[in-house]
């Protein structure tokens, strides 16, 4: 996955600074953030802005669950890829990072209602302290 995606942060100095300015966030945190899952998330935030008219620092819980599962989705397969498995908790990341950088519109739903709306769709933790690690979390098959 990674050569595609290489691609996508070379060809775009306004990703490649933005991606920087989040994992620069994030490393001051103890955070470690997956580079494939930031450009995926980047990407389609770009694509939202230019298709959709959607603002980058506009974010609904609505919009988060549309974007994982169907706007992320949908860029990934038009790529010839599958949407990374780090993709919610880098999203989570994104989030936090333009809270804590106060880039969220006014119009945004409050950080621990885009938060819980991650959490409950898409099987990762955050314990909501600044500077906590995110981690993936396995989910596995109840046995019947």
């Amino acid at each position: 996955m990674s050569d595609v995606l290489c691609h996508h942060r070379q060809r775009d100095p306004f990703l490649r600074r933005r991606s920087l300015d989040v994992r620069r966030w994030a490393l001051a945190r103890g955070q470690g953030i997956d580079p494939d899952s930031l450009t995926v998330v980047l990407r389609v935030i770009d694509d939202d802005r230019d298709l959709l008219g959607v603002s980058p620092h506009e974010w609904t819980a609505e919009r988060v669950l549309e974007f994982i599962w169907a706007r992320a989705w949908s860029w990934c397969e038009a790529e010839g890829l599958t949407l990374p498995p780090t993709a919610p908790a880098t999203l989570l990341a994104y989030l936090d990072h333009l809270h804590d950088t106060n880039s969220l519109t006014p119009s945004s739903d409050p950080i621990t209602e885009l938060r819980d709306q991650l959490v409950a769709t898409s099987h990762i933790d955050h314990t909501y302290d600044t500077g906590a690690p995110l981690a993936p979390v396995l989910a596995l098959p109840v046995p019947t």
